[in-house]
């Protein structure tokens, strides 16, 4: 019997990185096993893999050394020095270690490659407030995303989406057989409602604040209000630990409402699967594949703290993850309807992302692109 090939994933702080493993990994005949930093390790439950835990890169070779894996996948590369988990010095060095044992490396690219393919584009930050302490982090971060395409130029790229580019090796892979696997169907009782999943990230949550100020808050409870008038509606929100207080205010006494501080890999896959619509901040958050995959309706109230930092990496996102399908963009500070066929039928939501499919399953799958690199 052929041992199935043993796949490494190192995670950066990204929890995006994690949806992307679990789309390659779910339903093969691989054995996979994810090296989580603290920070993605408590939520992790996941069955179909082998958890680890690391803090720095004795743990991570000391891994490499015990697991001895035939691929190695750095999620991302990118991401490592930029999360403050490795200095650069430090990716380097587990680079050259991975390298001299011989074992296969591959490195996902959250930018894909947008970086190297404009290379007049700059880091436009919204914080710090102060302009000269703002300039300098985004000159330091311009410095370290260059040295990083240098460290990566020779290293295989692998993408969760149909891009292609001759920068660097890369593969682009759809998994047919993923379906989201540990996705339950919805509880008896949530049958008789259209649950609405809203979702914010920390970040995205800071940068409304910041921006709006109470404005925001306000803005956003009269929009959850509004939606839960329709008494056909429910609503899951998963964001900050921040906001509770703001929902106890609100929805305390509301049966139809569940605010989640975040939670489980496999919680937030079975919300995603039972949810009618998705509502998001960040046009650029991996788990927004979930719902292309499912092919479930999605808006947005933002186009996210990520897009906002160049004015042309928005523009990149929606040629290469939507394959030009410009995503709805709605205001929190305007009403909009409060019913999930009326809300879909006038943005077309339910044919709106049917395409992206057609363009995402010409892609390789994991199992294809595991051979071809084994193969090498």
């Amino acid at each position: 019997m052929v041992s199935k090939p043993k796949l490494l994933f190192i995670f950066s702080n990204d929890f995006g990185e994690v949806v992307n493993a679990n789309l390659f990994v779910q339903n093969q005949a691989f054995s996979a096993y994810y090296a989580l930093p603290s920070r993605l390790s408590k939520y992790n439950d996941l069955e179909y893999v082998y958890a680890l835990s690391y803090t720095d890169i004795s743990d991570i070779v000391r891994h490499i050394d015990n697991i001895q894996p035939d691929i190695i996948f750095l999620c991302s590369g990118f991401l490592f020095s930029i999360n403050r988990i490795l200095t650069p010095e430090v990716l380097v060095a587990l680079k050259h270690h991975i390298n001299k044992k011989g074992i296969p490396l591959i490195t996902t690219d959250p930018w894909l490659k947008f970086w190297k393919t404009n290379p007049g584009a700059t880091f436009s930050l919204s914080s710090p407030s102060d302009a000269s302490q703002r300039k300098e982090l985004e000159k330091n971060l311009q410095q370290l995303q260059c040295f990083l395409d240098e460290t990566f130029s020779d290293t295989p790229h692998l993408y969760s989406m149909p891009f292609q580019t001759d920068i660097v090796p890369s593969y682009s892979f759809y998994n047919p057989q993923c379906g989201l696997v540990g996705t339950k169907p919805p509880l008896p009782s949530d049958h008789m409602k259209d649950n609405w999943l809203f979702v914010i990230s920390n970040e995205d949550w800071n940068l409304q604040v910041s921006t709006h100020k109470e404005l925001f808050a306000q803005a956003l409870t009269d929009r959850l209000v509004e939606v839960l008038s329709n008494e056909q509606n429910s609503v899951t929100f998963i964001g900050p630990e921040a906001i509770g207080p703001l929902f106890d205010t609100f929805f305390a006494q509301n049966d139809r409402f569940t605010f989640l501080p975040f939670c489980s890999f496999t919680r937030f896959q079975d919300i995603m699967a039972s949810a009618k619509i998705l509502i998001y901040w960040n046009i650029l958050s991996s788990t927004l594949l979930y719902y292309i995959y499912l092919q479930k309706p999605h808006l947005f109230l933002s186009v996210g703290h990520q897009a906002l930092l160049s004015g042309q990496l928005y523009e990149h996102f929606v040629k290469h993850v939507y394959q030009g399908i410009r995503p709805i963009i709605l205001s929190v500070f305007d009403p909009f309807a409060i019913d999930v066929n009326d809300i879909t039928e006038q943005f077309n939501l339910a044919a709106r992302y049917i395409p992206l499919i057609e363009k995402y399953s010409a892609s390789l799958s994991p199992e294809d692109i595991v051979e071809r690199i084994l193969s090498q």
